[in-house]
């Protein structure tokens, strides 16, 4: 008898593990679903923060070669200076006055060349800028699209899950002139450059592009997205201005 009641019991127990069986592989299902979630969103940031950086570090080094420039332009400026006043003090001297005109126009030939120089590497950094965040957006889908190779049929893929859906922001790069109007000006940024310089990427898909199907089978039937966002700007520190991550808001 008692015998018997052994045997029940460990029947029993039998079956009740048997039958948590398929809710333990739903467990562990979740949990590897949520590992892979988390892996992929961690490659996609990295990729997306490596491009940002990368550009800006470009860029920085361009601003800080076009600040570094602005002592040539005030030198131009004095020497631009001191030239007119030689032009005003010799109008009554004609051979000592040919010199300082001469002395004036070669001056300003300095400034004009100075001046093109600037807007030139102002042009490469804005140009550096605005395609930032697009490149960018790019690098991180083609990166998303090595990670759905768990979905071998891409036209499963097409047909049951939107594109990525993306979105970046239209960041500037503006520097401001001192003296204004000037032949040979400084160039500072804004003091809002921070901010409006600031590029930010935002990538937004199905999870089930990355899940094969045997775990999207335990998800909900509302699909659920996951959201990947990277920004960067440029920061002062020490009189250079460094590439930086800057918060997602």
């Amino acid at each position: 008898m008692k015998r018997n009641i052994i045997t029940n019991e460990a029947g029993f127990g039998l079956v009740s593990f048997l039958a948590l069986v398929p809710l333990l592989f739903a467990v562990l299902g979740l949990v590897g679903g949520l590992a892979l979630v988390l892996k992929t969103d961690a490659k996609l940031k990295h990729e997306c923060r490596t491009q940002l950086l990368e550009s800006q570090r470009s860029i920085s080094k361009t601003l800080n070669q076009i600040l570094a420039n602005n002592k040539q332009g005030a030198f131009l400026r004095a020497m631009r200076f001191r030239a007119e006043a030689e032009v005003r003090a010799t109008a009554s001297i004609p051979p000592a006055h040919v010199i300082a005109q001469a002395d004036l126009a070669a001056v300003k030939v300095q400034q004009a060349r100075y001046k093109l120089s600037q807007k030139a590497l102002i042009l490469l950094a804005r140009r550096q800028t605005v395609i930032t965040p697009r490149l960018a957006t790019s690098a991180v889908k083609a990166r998303l699209a090595d990670d759905t190779s768990l979905i071998a049929d891409e036209r499963f893929k097409s047909a049951y899950f939107p594109s990525p859906f993306s979105r970046t922001n239209q960041p500037r790069f503006e520097l401001e002139e001192t003296p204004k109007n000037d032949d040979s000006p400084d160039y500072e940024p804004r003091s809002d450059f921070t901010a409006t310089q600031e590029m930010k990427v935002s990538i937004e898909f199905d999870l089930g592009l990355i899940l094969p199907s045997w775990l999207r089978a335990l998800l909900p039937q509302e699909r659920l997205k996951l959201k990947t966002e990277c920004n960067a700007t440029l920061e002062k520190e020490n009189e250079k201005w460094i590439e930086r991550l800057s918060a997602v808001r």
